[in-house]
């Protein structure tokens, strides 16, 4: 048992030559534990009290925190930095100061203001109060049912119920995958739809075009040979380097990023100094990897058709145009408007598309709600398809609808071909969700695009509306932590989980959990509210920056997000840190050694999981009430990610021990009560 200490001094003395020398801070301090900035002041900096002549920087937890206490006005006549406490942290796990580009606040308040409502909004119970509170993102109490995560590979996520949701090799950022490795999420609502106002257009700089266009190229063809587990790691980075201010011109630029890890760092590498990328040039030139890579990118053609196709004899698309008997109507379609497909459509045209079926919808059932989901919600500047979500209020209206509606649209000529068609709604099968996949044209003009429509009753709306505004990242975030609190999610509810025989996941339980709203459904999984427009989410780091949540899932508001899940802080006591890291090492190798799934990949398990928590403590941990469920989450995720079995396993054997010993050890430690 370590020795009971006292708490660190609050007032620490400074270094006039630290880090941070010559900087002149005013704290927007609304979110943020003042104690966690000491080192702040302990590396030279000045704090002052009010925004002053002599202030060289502003830190504050986010655009909504800061106007919360300054003016635009003030904001503008400032001279200095205003930065994201993000990059305090992030410098001071590096070492050095480092680059202010990244955490710049002043391109959000340019951004900030009330889009238009796309249709009206009805009023209901999603719109939560300032004051309500959600689940926080922390570990209840150790007699919480955690049933054990099952982490699903990606190919599993790659399609929706029908397995024909979306091309097996075609990469698109934007667009969203399923909630969950089979159906999606639903929910029951006792009143009104959630209907969200437009976000605002996100348009990342993306001047590294020249890397994210090789990697988009891999993630097709990793799709299309069936290797979803790689595909995923550069689908991961991509958004990480869109989003970048600067131009990359050496992989030492990124070491510190999220989801860059060491053999991305090589690719890059070799990118920004030849202008191209060996790897890529010998899948090209190899002719399986490059006619089953061109078969995956054809609409309803996955990895398995791709491989025979390239068995029995074809290389290019004009052969299988010759031959299209071995192909389904879908297929044939797919291959057909080929290069349709593939371009992507501007925001406007979606917009003025959505308008179209948003008034051509009320003129079959007055009240319908019809919004656009996918990248369009989530305001970025162009789309690959169109994800179509719909319900009506009164719960009953929708039965029935889709069939009217595909006809009328068909009548005026916006839906041209037909991909999928099932309808449950009046029968009340597959949860009663009505789906057509299909091709429609802008109107005047022949080139097609891809559209899908799903109908959910009202009840399930919340999660259809979720899992189709995407992103796929996200998205499979909240089927993890629906998995770390023994519920399966998908787009037709959330629901206990059940075990099937030998112990593993079995079929959804019976009844969904009542939620009404997406912000219900965000709050009962205790994940911070995100708006559309806040959905483009980053991934965590797999290899350092275990734990920590992208600074894109921050909400802008501070009302409604667990802190302490969303940033790094300065290490509260190294010490104690250490030594709780050793017992935590020595506990789960004991446990994991009697069971036989680890084999001999049991210390490599071990060894993740370790470093994860030691992460955590370092840097998140701050006393009772601040114990996480996301580090738990991505020890089974880097587990899974990296091949090695029982990552549910380890993190459930984990989260249990730090639930019984890390609060109670922290006390004593401290000789806090």
């Amino acid at each position: 048992m370590a020795p009971k200490r006292k708490k660190p001094d609050p007032a620490p003395s400074s270094e006039p030559d630290g880090m941070f020398s010559g900087m002149s801070v005013f704290l927007v301090e609304n979110g943020v534990q003042p104690r966690r900035l000491q080192r702040l002041t302990q590396m030279g900096a000045t704090i002052e009290e009010s925004l002053s002549k002599g202030v060289t920087h502003v830190l504050a937890i986010s655009s909504e925190a800061l106007l919360q206490q300054l003016s635009k006005e003030r904001l503008t006549r400032f001279k200095g930095k205003v930065l994201l406490y993000q990059w305090l942290e992030e410098s001071l796990r590096s070492g050095e100061k480092v680059s202010e580009d990244l955490y710049e606040l002043r391109g959000e308040l340019e951004k900030e203001g009330t889009p238009e409502k796309s249709m009206s909004k009805l009023e209901n119970g999603s719109s939560a109060s300032d004051n309500e509170k959600p689940h926080a993102t922390l570990i209840r109490s150790s007699s919480e049912d955690l049933a054990q995560m099952e982490l699903k590979e990606v190919s599993e996520d790659n399609g929706l119920s029908t397995g024909v949701s979306s091309p097996a090799g075609s990469y698109d950022s934007s667009h969203s995958l399923s909630l969950v490795s089979s159906p999606r999420t639903s929910d029951a609502a006792d009143k009104d739809v959630d209907i969200d106002q437009p976000s605002s257009i996100y348009k990342p700089p993306d001047l590294n075009r020249n890397i994210t266009e090789i990697f988009g190229k891999l993630i097709n063809i990793y799709r299309a040979l069936g290797d979803d587990r790689r595909s995923f790691s550069y689908y991961k980075a991509i958004p990480v380097i869109e989003k970048l201010p600067f131009k990359i011109e050496s992989a030492e630029q990124v070491k510190h990023l999220p989801s860059i890890g060491k053999s991305l760092r090589e690719h890059i590498q070799e990118i920004v100094t030849t202008g191209k990328l060996s790897k890529l040039e010998h899948f090209e030139t190899d002719e399986k990897v490059r006619t089953i890579s061109l078969f995956g990118e054809v609409w309803g053609i996955g990895p398995t058709t791709a491989h025979k196709l390239y068995e029995q004899g074809y290389r290019t698309l004009d052969d299988l145009k010759k031959n299209e008997e071995s192909l389904t109507q879908a297929q044939k379609l797919g291959l057909k408007y080929f290069e349709d497909i593939k371009q992507r459509i501007p925001r406007h045209e979606v917009e003025e598309m959505e308008k179209l079926l948003q008034k051509t919808g009320e003129e079959i059932l007055p009240g319908v709600v019809i919004v656009c989901g996918g990248s369009y919600r989530r305001g970025k500047a162009s789309c690959g398809d169109l994800d179509i979500v719909v319900t009506h209020p009164d719960g009953k209206s929708h039965k029935g609808f889709l069939k009217k509606y595909v006809k009328q649209l068909k009548d005026i000529g916006f839906l041209r071909e037909d991909l999928v068609f099932t309808t449950h709604s009046e029968q009340g099968t597959d949860s009663g969700v009505d789906t057509y996949f299909g091709l429609c044209t802008y109107p005047g003009r022949e080139l097609r695009h891809r559209i899908d429509f799903k109908v959910y009753p009202r009840d399930i709306y919340a999660f259809g509306l979720i899992a189709w505004t995407g992103n796929d990242v996200l998205n499979r975030r909240l089927r993890i932590l629906a998995d770390s609190k023994g519920f399966r999610l998908d787009d037709t509810g959330l629901f206990p989980a059940t075990h099937g025989s030998g112990g593993k996941r079995g079929s959804k339980g019976s009844a969904s959990i009542k939620l009404c709203t997406e912000r219900a459904v965000f709050d009962f999984l205790g994940f911070p509210w995100l708006e559309p427009h806040e959905r483009n989410f980053l991934p965590t780091a797999s290899n350092k920056q275990f734990g920590s949540t992208p600074s894109s899932a921050r909400s802008p508001s501070g009302r409604h997000v667990c802190r302490a899940a969303e940033y790094k802080f300065p290490d509260p006591i190294p010490e104690f840190a250490d030594e709780e890291t050793e017992k935590f090492r020595d506990h789960l190798a004991k446990k994991l050694s009697k069971k036989d799934i680890f084999g001999d990949s049991i210390q490599d398990v071990v060894g993740i999981c370790t470093e994860v928590f030691s992460t955590f403590l370092h840097s998140e941990y701050g006393g009772p009430g601040t114990l996480l469920v996301m580090p738990f989450i991505d020890m089974a995720d880097t587990i899974n990610e990296r091949g090695l079995p029982g990552g549910p396993q380890a993190a459930r054997a984990a989260i249990k021990w730090a639930q019984a010993h890390v609060d109670k050890d922290w006390n004593e430690w401290t000789g806090e009560n």
